[in-house]
């Protein structure tokens, strides 16, 4: 089997081969008297005085979470055995603390944060709003995530957690829930003074190993955690630019949907006739419509309608759909019903009454243990491909949006991972995978695939490289795709697909004696995840690996992308899975295009070569302008 782990040298700090074994590495020592700055000629000797230094703790309290309102109260400097306390109401400016970073990463210098996102958003709002230079951070809140490979670490990765388990600090947290509006307190000098020094010995610690864990350079993950450190200025900028939002659009179709919801609820409603004997007003009565989102209702409908399914979600009904209308019906209202309840309403609330803009919140890992960058308030990534709907995202006057995505990256993933001489010949000669499975799984010539055929294809591409069931294929085939097969023909169609592709049905065999003896698995890149006690199915076996791929993928990418976007006065908005958003200005469109669609390629093809990588980028006003 191909080697799971390749390590490109491209993508390792400079600080990971110089790191210390874990017996080295020296106990933290008590943290130091922090020193109030309060001049701006203090502050310029105390940045002189730390530039040099390999690695330096930062730190900021401030007024609130809102780089857009709030203020940053104090900037926390520290080395190993000094800390600085910066008073940014009474030094004036900060802009002294952005050139200091530029230099630091220049020289290929370390800034310890935690949680460095929020830092570098706010600082970034108290530098007048134009995006810092580049910036060199060790987020150790990603590190200690980075670390536990998915398993729970008891009191999570918050500063004081961390800080307890690897260096056995205490750090007390009462000070961060006092105000920081007024003038400072010699508590919250010390508090603050703290948690800045600590990051230093942490850095070190968790690099090296510390009290018998082992750190980044043992558990082989140097590498990721490069990467997830590049990448988190780009997702600073991309939460502080926001996306632009054509709020009078979206209140005119907010209108339609709540009109196409009620029409599409009625329709289901004749078709399905009377609610049945179970739906009963309080006073024992027959109800005088039936609810459809009643599932004892419902329920009685569908059988009275003689449609007999075990339950009434979407992959019980969907076998039912060319043969009933009344399930059509159904399908179609709960889908602009889910969409009205979803954004309808709730999109216009994210609005910033200060830039009109949606400013999502990322979650650079997620919540999934692969990686995978995860979105909330609101969850953009849920936003659905429909046109109408990505037509309320938009780019302001004077900009346009590209909008990039990997092509078939899941499969040239698998293709690199498996190894399979008939994928990697196909993506080599620059063949339709999808047409080509087409013809393997038809018995036809590629020329005489139907589309149907090929959309039988897709379902069987994307769904068995991770290992579906017949069964999985022939529901995902037809709520997918639109497709649907009888379940001989499902069974047929895996059978001969991992005939056509036997170095996918050998990777899978592997993967799954592999990784249940480890109790891990590993992304190209190295990133780990491991399981206690729980067996793992198969499918999570080939999945995780695979997913946590792509995400390293497009997670380098954004890293690569930032310098040249700063450049051209471009703005990374928003992170979709697979594919990214850029705003850019109108005469420097097709520029940004290369530059986003370059980024993707570089950064695929240091993990997936030999197997060819593309990358499609479009330019448009909104983002329904790319298909």
């Amino acid at each position: 089997m191909p080697e799971q782990r390749p390590r490109p040298r491209s993508l390792f700090p400079a600080w990971a081969a110089a790191s210390v074994p874990a017996s080295a590495a020296r106990a933290a020592p008590q943290p130091p008297a922090p020193v109030l700055v309060t001049d701006a000629d203090a502050f310029r000797r105390v940045l002189a005085l730390t530039e040099a230094v390999p690695v330096v703790g930062l730190d900021t309290e401030t007024t609130g979470l809102d780089p857009h309102a709030d203020r940053v109260r104090t900037v926390q400097l520290a080395t190993a055995d000094a800390a600085w306390v910066v008073d940014a109401w009474a030094v004036g400016s900060l802009q002294p603390l952005g050139d200091w970073l530029g230099t630091r990463a220049a020289a290929g210098r370390r800034t310890a944060l935690h949680n460095a996102k929020f830092d570098l958003r706010m600082l970034r709002g108290a530098l007048g709003g134009a995006p810092l230079p580049a910036v060199a951070v060790s987020d150790l809140m990603l590190w200690s995530t980075l670390l536990a490979c998915g398993l729970p670490e008891p009191g999570g990765h918050g500063l004081a957690a961390v800080a307890e388990r690897w260096l056995g600090v205490d750090l007390p947290k009462e000070e961060r829930l006092r105000g920081w509006g007024g003038p400072l307190r010699p508590e919250q000098v010390a508090y603050a003074g703290r948690d800045a020094w600590v990051l230093v010995p942490l850095a070190e610690a968790m690099t090296a190993g510390a009290g018998g864990r082992r750190g980044l350079h043992a558990e082989g993950l140097c590498g990721v955690a490069a990467v997830e450190d590049a990448c988190v200025p780009a997702i600073a900028d991309m939460e502080y630019a926001g996306l632009a939002f054509d709020l009078g659009y979206w209140r005119a179709y907010s209108a339609e949907l709540d009109a196409a919801a009620a029409r599409a609820g009625a329709e289901a409603r004749r078709l399905l006739g009377p609610a049945g004997p179970t739906a009963l007003s309080l006073f024992g009565e027959p109800a005088p419509s039936l609810n459809l989102d009643s599932v004892p209702q419902l329920s009685a409908a569908l059988r009275g309608a003689g449609i007999r399914v075990a339950c009434t979600r979407e992959h019980a009904l969907r076998p039912f759909v060319a043969d009933h209308p009344a399930v059509a019906a159904l399908l179609h209202y709960r889908k602009l019903a889910k969409l009205r309840d979803a954004f309808g309403e709730a999109l216009p609330r994210f609005v910033h009454p200060r830039t009109g803009r949606i400013h999502a919140h990322y979650h650079q890992l997620g919540h999934s243990g692969i990686g995978r960058v995860a979105c909330a308030n609101p969850n953009v990534q849920q936003i659905p491909r429909d046109p109408a709907v990505r037509r309320a995202f938009v780019a302001p006057a004077g900009r346009r949006l590209v909008i990039a995505d990997l092509s078939q990256i899941e499969l040239r993933i698998m293709c690199r991972l498996s190894g399979d001489a008939r994928m990697l010949g196909a993506y080599r000669r620059g063949e339709d995978l999808h047409r080509l499975t087409a013809s393997l799984l038809a018995g036809i010539p590629a020329e005489r695939v139907s589309r149907e055929q090929r959309q039988l294809a897709k379902a069987a591409n994307f769904g068995l490289i991770y290992a579906m069931s017949a069964a999985g294929l022939r529901a995902y085939a037809a709520a997918s795709y639109g497709v649907h097969m009888t379940e001989g023909e499902a069974e047929t169609f895996h059978r001969r697909f991992f005939a056509a592709y036997a170095g996918v049905a050998a990777y899978h065999r592997h993967q799954g004696a592999q990784a249940r003896s480890a109790r891990e698995v590993r992304t190209l890149l190295g990133r780990c995840h491991r399981w206690p006690h729980t067996r793992m199915g198969l499918p999570e076996l080939v999945n995780l690996p695979a997913q946590g791929t792509g995400a390293d993928i497009l997670k380098r990418a954004m890293g690569l992308l930032r310098a040249p976007l700063g450049r051209a006065d471009a703005a990374m908005v928003a992170s979709i899975h697979d594919e990214l958003l850029v705003e850019c200005p109108e005469d420097r469109a097709e520029e940004v295009r290369a530059a986003v669609r370059d980024a993707l390629v570089t950064a695929g093809e240091e993990l997936l070569a030999p197997v060819p990588v593309e990358a499609d980028a479009v330019v448009g006003g909104s983002w329904a302008d790319k298909a």
